[in-house]
């Protein structure tokens, strides 16, 4: 029983985390599109913040 607790606590707190990425990442890209920045700079950070997200997801895996 307290195993399973256990897990849908890190499940809980792993959709929180995710949902707050979310809403960094929407408001950085329409802070990008808003000043227009090079185009090459944004598809690295997006790039770079995918990795993040596979990484992160190992963690409770």
């Amino acid at each position: 029983m307290y195993i399973k607790d256990q897990k849908n606590f890190y499940i809980k707190n792993y959709n929180y985390i995710l949902s707050k990425l979310d809403f960094k990442l929407d408001f950085k890209l329409d802070f990008k599109l808003d000043f227009k920045l090079d185009f090459k700079l944004f598809f690295i950070k997006i790039l770079y913040f995918s990795l993040n997200l596979i990484f992160q997801k190992n963690i409770f895996y």
